[in-house]
């Protein structure tokens, strides 16, 4: 009989990193002409995707990610891996 590791540890600290590359760092960069219009007036608006057994973990990183980057707004999106 073989026992598997659940996979949430492993999970936690890939959605830690996605959350870590998309944060700025507090630099700001330089505007760009070409920069199109963000979505949210003043803000950024970021779309996460994820299997619905994230759905726990990515709820704790929108509330732990958005007040650490005011207007920044997190839209998570889960559903089952099938679909």
């Amino acid at each position: 009989m073989t026992h598997r590791r659940p996979g949430w540890p492993l999970a936690a600290v890939l959605v830690g990193l996605v959350v870590a590359a998309c944060s700025s760092g507090g630099a700001t960069p330089a505007p760009s002409a070409a920069a199109p219009a963000s979505p949210v007036a003043g803000g950024t608006e970021l779309t996460i995707y994820g299997a619905a057994s994230l759905k726990g973990a990515l709820e704790k990183a929108k509330t732990a990610y958005e007040p650490a980057n005011p207007g920044t707004t997190l839209t998570i999106n889960t559903d089952s891996s099938a679909t």
